[in-house]
């Protein structure tokens, strides 16, 4: 949660603690990291002019949410990104500077159904891991 303060962020929602739906506020910017809200859900939660960003689509949500953009003031923004040596090793020397990655549990490489059903159902904070190596 301090990561988004730091960013700027007005307000941090704790969705296992909070029913964003329910509190009557609207947001310029809705980011569904868990992919479980969804930008018709959100729609109902975001200004008149907003965004809702989605790095994680379900693949028909591309094509779709071109052709809804533009019909609508509430962008629905796809984030895609494709993993890069140059990217992991950013991400390795940040965690060598004394970035911090919450880790909420992890799984032995042969527990791999298990630690992707675990990420499924979602409701914790941190990353879930997989063990190539013990």
């Amino acid at each position: 949660m301090e990561y988004a303060k730091k960013w700027g962020a007005q307000k941090v929602i704790d969705y296992s603690k909070e029913d964003v739906l329910l509190q009557n506020r609207f947001y310029d910017i809705v980011i569904d990291l868990s992919g479980k809200m969804g930008y018709n859900k959100a729609k109902k939660i975001m200004k008149p002019k907003s965004k809702f960003l989605n790095p994680t689509p379900k693949p028909i949500e591309i094509p779709t949410s071109i052709f809804k953009n533009l019909f609508s003031g509430k962008k629905h923004i796809i984030v895609l990104a494709s993993p890069s040596i140059k990217y992991t090793e950013k991400l390795v020397a940040a965690v060598d500077q004394g970035l911090q990655i919450e880790i909420n549990r992890i799984f032995q490489f042969d527990q791999t159904q298990e630690a992707y059903q675990y990420a499924e159902n979602g409701g914790f904070i941190g990353k879930v891991i997989v063990e190539l190596n013990s």
